[in-house]
């Protein structure tokens, strides 16, 4: 099994999910999260104090948030979450923003998560991801192009 296909399930994707502002879009994608038990309640507060803390540095490209925090036992295993938002939300971020992919994920320790990302940077780095995640409209889409990176 490839890396992302064992940590994005099904149950850790939401389409087109409502959002009031960019506190809220990091809360819903890590709801599915600490549902599943992967992560504490207040790794989702943590998360969000990074972007108070340190900027929307998340934002890493048009439309796209990779939320997180530092590692900690807030998390219980590697995790990642995607959200499709609409309409989409500011995080302040001039260059990239709004945002309507937020991809959040966890790590309990800082060397967990390595391939995983090493992974999720080599399927974001291709043209057409963003625009296949934007376009879906059924779970089974993210988890094809995540199964297949």
């Amino acid at each position: 099994m490839k890396t992302l296909e064992k940590y994005l399930i099904a149950n850790h994707i939401q389409l087109k999910v409502k959002a009031s502002d960019w506190r809220h879009a990091i809360e819903l994608a890590a709801s599915t999260l600490l549902a599943s038990g992967k992560i504490e309640p207040a790794y989702i507060t943590a998360m969000q104090d990074a972007v108070l803390d340190f900027g929307p540095y998340m934002v890493l490209a048009e439309g796209f948030a990779l939320a997180h925090a530092k590692p900690s036992d807030l998390v219980h295993e590697v995790c990642i979450a995607l959200i499709t938002v609409d309409p989409p939300v500011k995080f302040g971020n001039q260059d990239f923003d709004p945002v309507d992919i937020l991809i959040a994920f966890g790590a309990p320790n800082a060397k967990s998560h390595i391939k995983m990302l090493r992974d999720l940077a080599g399927l974001l780095n291709k043209p057409e991801t963003f625009t296949k995640i934007r376009k879906a409209e059924k779970k089974e889409e993210i988890i094809s192009l995540f199964s297949t990176s």
